[in-house]
């Protein structure tokens, strides 16, 4: 096993994990503001992944939350939450390699299932490559998925 990554949130030690068999591997990377470069190497070996997707920028600046909350998520800098956007965008660097990816801690207030799915579409509809898109959901649970 890898041993556990720090994820950039503003929490105590937030990390993510990759768990392999030796033939799969499986990451998980949620409360993190970015993915930085140390974070990569462990996530590139990934054939699936579990990845924040946590709001729509719009939604979150036009949502309920009061302004501190709206500036510590969207705070990229001070360890954050990814934006669909962002997480899509880390999904087509891994592209490549990757064969799932799970959408996941996804804001109720500020994302939608629907929104978090279209964004990565369309960021990674211009890949070749086919990556099984899913949206982990706070109150369901994820059908099985076989990598």
């Amino acid at each position: 096993m890898t041993p556990p990554f720090s994820t950039f949130h503003d929490a105590a030690d937030p990390t993510g994990f990759c768990i392999s068999d030796g033939e799969v591997t499986v990451g998980v990377c949620t409360d993190t503001g970015m993915v930085t470069s140390a974070m990569m190497p462990c996530l590139s070996r990934c054939d699936a992944l579990v990845l924040e997707s946590n709001h729509c920028p719009v939604m979150l600046e036009n949502g309920p939350y009061p302004e501190f909350l709206k500036q510590r998520i969207a705070d990229k800098n001070r360890g954050g939450h990814l934006s669909n956007q962002a997480a899509s965008n880390v999904l087509s660097e891994l592209c490549p390699d990757l064969s799932v990816a799970v959408l996941a801690h996804l804001s109720e207030k500020n994302n939608t299932p629907e929104k978090a799915l279209l964004t990565a579409r369309e960021t990674l509809s211009s890949s070749s490559h086919d990556v099984t898109l899913e949206v982990g959901l706070q109150h369901a649970v994820t059908r099985t998925i076989e990598v």
